[in-house]
């Protein structure tokens, strides 16, 4: 396989090598190999006619990459290319694709990070091999309808751009696996999300989304789910249907509480509930004994359930910025907890409970009123643990 790279104004050729500097010259060595398979156009690069017109020549290529070359549009006659897999366009100025992009019939890996694309062509769906479509950071304001027809998609991540809708036809996307819809603007969600039956991972953070679709339940793959961000005001029962579900982050919401379903989360791993109003977590929420790292800082706890020491596989908590006053009994049951913070609420007195706790190796007590000599003490009863 020979690969051409244009790097720095230069033409550099695996296998043989020609250094150029005009345009005419690139020409000139593309067209003599039209065995080439892989072009990479890395920064500064000229664009002009001449070169653009040149990459049409080679039919055979399969990996086309324009990195970090301030390049504003494609070849127009870059549909020709019927035997490219796959594009990367990283970091230039492109705002919308050539005509001729949905012929591109092989493609199967669009990467266009850190451009300026505005819209996706209306045919976009007819690009069927499309296994990864990665878009972050662009400017698109919607999805053609057609993009439902993705069939063999996998992969998709439109964070950063300025998405207001969703078409519903993105619930025919069966063999999606990743979505990544955070840091737009979306309001809400088709209620046919639920359908993605392969989907795994569904991350929503930093929208406006003020419910989550009924049909979220339905996701029986989904492991890991992000909210955070958004203006929910709470989190449906039918979540804990989700029973693979290992990631949950649903910080930085006006919730008040907590769903008791969440106790149904079997093979939950981490729990981030940060920034929340929530004032107590469900009585049972020890029955999440997968549960390993437990996030729900900045909130308006008073108290945690006697349950809490059923946690018996938590390694991390971070608790501080609440209003507890003490922990509960079971908390020393807490045997493989490495990290504890408990900075910043309303602790008088050492917790008995932190006594027992042998393996812990960092513990934040800061902006407690606690005496001096309780926490002497409690270094002296647990020497290898780091406390300030």
């Amino acid at each position: 396989m020979k690969q051409i790279f244009l790097l720095f104004g230069f033409l550099i050729l695996s296998f043989s090598t020609l250094f150029a500097q005009k345009s005419s010259a690139i020409h000139s060595a593309i067209k003599k190999r039209s065995e080439i398979t892989e072009l990479r156009i890395v920064r500064p690069n000229p664009q002009d006619s001449v070169l653009m017109d040149s990459i049409c020549l080679l039919e055979n290529l399969e990996t086309f990459e324009v990195l970090n070359c301030q390049w504003n549009r494609l070849p127009e006659c870059l549909g020709v290319l019927q035997s490219v897999k796959k594009i990367n366009l990283f970091k230039n100025d492109i705002t919308e694709l050539p005509d001729g992009f949905c012929q591109l019939l092989a493609l199967e890996d669009f990467s266009m990070w850190l451009n300026g694309l505005t819209k996706l062509p209306e045919d976009f769906g007819e690009l069927e091999s499309l296994t990864n479509v990665d878009l972050y950071m662009n400017s698109l304001t919607s999805l053609p309808k057609s993009f439902g027809d993705l069939s063999n998609l996998k992969y998709l991540n439109l964070s950063i751009n300025k998405l207001t809708t969703i078409p519903k036809s993105i619930g025919k996307l069966k063999a999606l696996e990743s979505l990544n819809l955070s840091e737009n603007q979306l309001v809400r969600l088709p209620e046919n999300l639920g359908k993605m039956e392969s989907l795994s991972t569904l991350q929503l953070s930093k929208n406006q989304l003020t419910t989550l679709p009924s049909s979220l339940s339905l996701l029986g793959n989904l492991e890991e789910l992000s909210v955070e961000g958004n203006q929910l005001k709470e989190i449906p029962e039918s979540i804990g249907k989700l029973s693979n579900l290992k990631y949950l982050t649903i910080g930085n919401n006006p919730i008040q509480t907590l769903p008791d379903s969440i106790i149904n989360l079997k093979n939950l791993y981490r729990l981030n509930v940060s920034k929340t109003k929530i004032t107590r977590l469900p009585s049972n929420i020890g029955n999440l004994k997968s549960l390993n790292t437990l996030k729900i800082f900045d909130n308006q706890l008073t108290e945690l359930p006697a349950s809490f020491g059923d946690l018996e596989n938590l390694e991390f908590i971070e608790l501080y910025n609440n209003q507890l006053t003490d922990l509960p009994e079971s908390f020393g049951k807490l045997q493989n907890l490495k990290i504890l913070s408990l900075a910043n609420n309303k602790f008088t007195s050492i917790p008995k409970a932190l006594f027992e706790l042998k393996r812990l190796n960092t513990l934040v007590l800061l902006g407690n009123d606690i005496p001096e000599e309780e926490i002497e003490a409690l270094k002296a009863a647990l020497p290898f643990c780091k406390i300030r």
